[in-house]
């Protein structure tokens, strides 16, 4: 397989490594929404943003275990969403051990040790501030 950054120019390569460390910061907190979702439509939508999204930054196999787990919570098959969702679970380990990000979800606990990310909120602050200085 070849490398995400491979044919591009060193300084756009750079910058994607970042962005792909910044990706990879969000997957516990990604994961956090997916294993509490409140219902099957927050579930199904968490599922369609990791599986769209994972393969932009070279996390393929990340973004069919996020497309299978969406496809069973569909069908409303139980048994096949808790595999596909401990599948989905191995995967965003392996992503973040893939890319020397150390481990983001402590291994004793699905989703309680979330660490924080910085987003954007609608107003346009990047850390919940809602543009506050």
């Amino acid at each position: 397989m070849a490398s995400p950054t491979e044919g591009l120019p060193a300084e756009i390569g750079v910058q994607f490594v970042a962005l792909r460390q910044r990706y990879v910061a969000g997957l516990p907190l990604r994961w956090a929404e997916i294993h509490s979702a409140p219902d099957n439509e927050t579930l199904l939508a968490a599922l369609h943003r990791l599986s769209g999204s994972a393969a932009s930054f070279g996390f393929e196999p990340l973004g069919r275990c996020a497309r299978e787990a969406e496809t069973r919570a569909r069908q409303g098959a139980r048994a096949g969403l808790d595999g596909a969702l401990a599948e989905l679970e191995a995967e965003i380990r392996r992503a973040a051990t893939s890319s020397h990000c150390g481990h983001i979800l402590d291994a004793s606990s699905r989703c309680n040790t979330v660490q924080p990310m910085r987003t954007r909120t609608k107003e346009g602050s990047d850390d919940g501030t809602q543009g506050k200085n």
